[in-house]
């Protein structure tokens, strides 16, 4: 059995996943009592159906949600015709909350704008060298 299938671990990853930060809205998300997460840690009783529950509707790998191994995210989105960089910027994306994620999207287009407008710059210095050496 993996080390990794601890119920602190897997309360962690449903806290990622759900963008939870405390056991009191993740308790409140699931609509349970705090007191019931609590009593996982203490027992170390790993909440299989809970799991499962948000592997189906978050179509999240319930491996990775158990033992933390592989794509957080699973089908053709995480694993198909992507490269790796471009999964771990979607699974990246996926943890943030809305606010967070417009300003993720933000940032990503001006970085997109910056590294554009050095390929655009560089290519004008080949120019005028060109010309210079010409000339």
């Amino acid at each position: 059995m993996n080390s990794d299938l601890h119920a602190e671990n897997v309360i962690i990853r449903l806290k990622q996943i759900l963008n939870e930060k405390s056991d009191q809205k993740l308790g409140d998300f699931l609509g349970i009592p705090k007191s019931t997460i609590s009593n996982w840690r203490q027992r170390n009783s790993v909440p299989y159906s809970i799991c499962v529950q948000i592997a189906l509707e978050r179509n999240v790998s319930l491996d990775w949600l158990l033992t933390g191994e592989g794509a957080i995210f699973k089908g053709k989105a995480a694993n198909d015709g992507l490269s790796e960089k471009e999964a771990t910027v979607l699974e990246l994306f996926a943890r943030l909350d809305d606010s967070t994620g417009e300003d993720f999207i933000y940032t990503a287009k001006k970085l997109v704008e910056n590294h554009e407008m050095k390929k655009e710059l560089q290519q004008i210095k080949n120019l005028v060298s060109k010309q210079q050496a010409a000339a």
